[in-house]
C-alpha cells in the first residue's frame, strides 16, 4: 500500500540488552501497534555529557527493572512494531534525522541557525530534495552573510541544500 510507513528490519537485541516497546505511557503496546522503542540494560549509557535536561528527557526510570543495573530505559526515538519478522522500524517520534550517516537534531540546527547574527528565525524542513532552510534574516543584516556564517559553524552534513530568505515567519 502506498499509505504504508517504510519499514526496515531491527533485527535482534544483544545479550544483556533489552528492548521495549511502548506507548506515551511507558506501557507494552499489542502486536502490529506502533510505539516508541526503548533500550535497556547494564550497558547503558548514564547520560549525556554535560547535558543534564537532554539526559532527563532520553532516559528514564525503567517500570521493570530486572535487576540493579536495569533502573533506566533509553528512549531512541524510533517509532517501532512487533512485525511479522520481528521488531520493525518504521519512523521517527521526534524531529531527528540522518544524513550522510550523521544524526541531526533539527530543532537543535533550528535554535543554532537562530544564534547566527544576521538570522532572527529560522525553520528547516527535510525533504527528498534535501534539507531547506527557511530563514527571517535581521532588517540591518545583508542575506550575504549568511552563506560564510553557515560554512564556519556547522559541519557540511548540516548545512541545508536550499536557503530561503522570507520576510516573515
Amino acid at each position: 500500500r502506498s499509505d504504508e510507513p517504510s519499514v526496515v528490519p531491527a533485527g535482534e537485541a544483544l545479550c544483556n540488552v533489552g528492548l521495549h516497546l511502548l506507548d506515551e505511557n511507558l506501557q507494552p503496546v499489542r502486536p502490529g501497534c506502533m510505539g516508541e522503542l526503548y533500550v535497556s540494560g547494564p550497558a547503558l549509557a548514564h547520560g549525556y555529557l554535560h547535558q543534564p535536561g537532554l539526559t532527563a528527557i532520553r532516559f528514564v526510570p525503567n517500570p521493570w527493572p530486572l535487576d540493579a543495573n536495569d533502573t533506566r530505559l533509553f528512549r531512541t526515538g524510533d517509532v517501532a512494531r512487533h512485525g511479522r519478522c520481528g521488531l520493525e522500524i518504521v519512523g521517527r517520534s521526534d524531529r531527528q534525522i540522518k544524513v550522510r550517516g550523521v544524526r541531526i537534531d533539527l530543532d537543535d540546527l533550528e535554535t543554532r541557525l537562530e544564534r547566527l547574527a544576521p538570522v532572527l528565525r529560522a525553520a528547516l524542513v527535510d525533504s527528498a530534495d534535501g534539507l531547506s532552510a527557511f530563514v527571517q534574516c535581521r532588517a540591518e543584516a545583508d542575506s550575504k552573510q549568511l552563506w560564510p556564517a553557515l560554512r564556519l559553524q556547522l559541519l557540511p552534513e548540516e548545512r541545508p541544500a536550499r536557503l530561503w530568505l522570507v520576510e516573515r515567519m
